[in-house]
């Protein structure tokens, strides 16, 4: 789910960092858990089989060893193959699944059991990962044109994927008191950039508010809130990003539950939503028009992600 906001932000920086994570940590991770289960392959085989002359309790030892040792490799060909399919590479997002665990492992499989029996069939799982680690890298070079060295070129972001560093600015807000510079920093962004006033000015009270909202909802909250919010310019659009680690809150909701007598509560809300006229609601909300021609809402894994384009 993060990698695909990231990749809807176009997020270069985030969908590299959520690779890196995947691809190093969540590797070491698994290999941990794969020695581990090595380590104890005859004490967890005796939970089932207590004979050591039963041949079924040699090929379960034998696969505890081998087969864990496949999970490093699953996790990145997985990680690879959602991304394929966020980032619509159509011919690669079709051709890894078929490859991993189904056409490599029978190939490899037919090769190695004549001659290795049943270690041949677990054997053939880590040749399957390796290849289509190859196979991933095969992709990336024919985009590149060129052998890949590291991470961003495996990723092979398109041309004109995400913002250049100098079009995006990230900061994070912890404390309540600091909510009221985010305007002028948000606006004064925009500005230098050569972003019309109406539109930075918008931008910046816009983030203002919702700041504002999600810390006055949270008052009660015992953990350390925590808003990162990133401004970026793509093209012709300015993009505001907000997450937070708050209660959930969702703005169209807020703006329909508003009383429409009450003409102060939830006023930031109300005026940012009135300016959107499509309403739609999928795994979050979508509105477009007015000064903000997006907004979309998601919370994932406990964070709350609002996207507005203007």
């Amino acid at each position: 789910m993060l990698l695909s906001i990231s990749i809807g932000e176009e997020d270069r920086k985030g969908t590299l960092d959520i690779m890196h994570v995947i691809t190093r940590w969540g590797v070491l991770f698994i290999l941990a858990t794969a020695a581990l289960l090595c380590l104890a392959a005859e004490p967890l085989t005796r939970l089932s089989f207590r004979n050591p002359q039963d041949p079924v309790y040699g090929m379960t030892v034998t696969a505890l060893r081998i087969l864990p040792f496949c999970m490093p490799f699953s996790v990145i060909n997985q990680a690879f193959s959602v991304y394929a399919q966020i980032m619509e590479k159509k011919l690669f997002s079709t051709v890894l699944p078929v490859l991993n665990g189904a056409l490599h492992v029978v190939l490899f499989s037919f090769l190695l059991i004549p001659a290795m029996g049943m270690t041949g069939l677990y054997i053939a799982n880590i040749l399957n990962g390796i290849c289509c680690m190859l196979v991933t890298a095969g992709f990336a070079g024919a985009e590149l044109r060129r052998v890949p060295r590291n991470l961003p070129d495996l990723l092979a972001f398109p041309e004109h994927f995400g913002a250049a560093e100098q079009d995006y600015h990230d900061f994070s807000v912890t404390e309540e008191r600091d909510v009221s510079s985010i305007a002028l920093r948000v606006e004064h962004f925009c500005l230098d950039r050569g972003v019309d006033r109406r539109r930075s000015v918008f931008s910046g009270l816009a983030m203002e508010e919702m700041a504002g909202n999600i810390f006055a909802r949270n008052i009660s909250v015992s953990h350390r809130r925590r808003l990162e919010i990133r401004v970026t310019l793509q093209g012709e659009d300015v993009i505001l990003r907000l997450r937070d680690n708050g209660t959930p809150f969702n703005p169209m909701e807020q703006a329909e539950i508003a009383d429409p007598e009450d003409g102060i509560r939830n006023v930031g809300v109300r005026i940012l939503m009135e300016s959107a006229k499509d309403m739609q609601y999928q795994t979050g909300v979508v509105l477009t028009r007015g000064i903000s021609r997006e907004v979309r809402y998601r919370n994932v894994l406990g964070l709350n992600v609002l996207l507005i384009r203007i």
